[in-house]
């Protein structure tokens, strides 16, 4: 979704969490941010939080995840004083972003992915 909103030139200052259960009953959740964003990980920990919320033992046959309010991204991850990690996780998505439109999108990956 990161990748999309910004080949689009878009932020999201939403997330949805989609589930579907095997009786194809549907389940949405939704988080608003404090500021839009195009980080991945801001969008990862968004659904995470909202996954994990959701949990009940229920099987679900689809997960999705999306971004809504969509606005421009001149607009999206604005610098944050409460957060001073912000700006470093911001240069190290930026960097994994150049590796891969250099190398291909496998080129480089998030430890937590490794084993799926």
């Amino acid at each position: 979704m990161s990748r999309r909103l910004k080949k689009s030139g878009l932020a999201a200052r939403g997330v949805t969490l989609k589930l579907k259960t095997a009786q194809f009953r549907t389940v949405t959740r939704s988080l608003h941010l404090a500021a839009p964003t195009q980080l991945a990980e801001t969008l990862y920990r968004g659904a995470e939080g909202l996954l994990a919320a959701a949990v009940d033992g229920t099987r679900y046959r689809l997960i999705g995840v999306g971004g809504t309010d969509l606005g421009d991204a001149a607009q999206a991850d604005p610098p944050d004083l409460f957060d001073p990690r912000a700006d470093k996780r911001r240069r190290v998505e930026r960097a994994i972003d150049d590796v891969r439109a250099k190398l291909g999108r496998q080129a480089i990956a998030k430890g937590r992915g490794i084993g799926r």
